[in-house]
């Protein structure tokens, strides 16, 4: 018995490699810099800061306050920021003081009123003058 092989050879080629788009990374997406926090793609690294209306360091960054306790003892914790609350408080003529974080209002030394609404000049008592006559005979 004769057995004959047959071998047939296959070659394959492989299509040119496509060239691969190079997209450039950006380090700021997604962004390393932590909540309420900016970063800036300065080149390949990132640059972090904190929002304008915050403060600290990121990854830290938090609002100025958010009770007044963490404000000085003469402004209140308004949006998040330290600051006088007195303007806009007292009424027309009146003095503003924040004592503990409230504005407190009086009247100018010779003004009598609501130094909440409004404060006006103190009237002189008018002085009456009684004249007696008498007839003496």
């Amino acid at each position: 018995m004769i057995y004959i092989a047959l071998h047939k050879t296959y070659i394959f080629t492989a299509p040119p490699p496509t060239p691969i788009e190079q997209v450039p990374i950006d380090p700021c997406v997604p962004s390393p810099c932590g909540s309420n926090s900016q970063c800036q793609n300065n080149g390949r690294s990132p640059a972090c800061s904190c929002l304008p209306t915050f403060i600290g360091l990121p990854p830290n960054c938090r609002p100025q306050c958010v009770i007044n306790s963490e404000c000085p003892s003469n402004q209140a914790c308004i949006r998040q920021k330290c600051r006088d609350s007195c303007p806009g408080s007292c009424g027309t003529g009146a003095v503003c003081h924040v004592v503990n974080h409230v504005p407190v209002c009086t009247c100018q030394e010779g003004y009598t009123g609501d130094p909440f609404t409004s404060c006006i000049q103190k009237q002189e008592p008018r002085k009456t003058l009684l004249f007696f006559s008498a007839v003496l005979n």
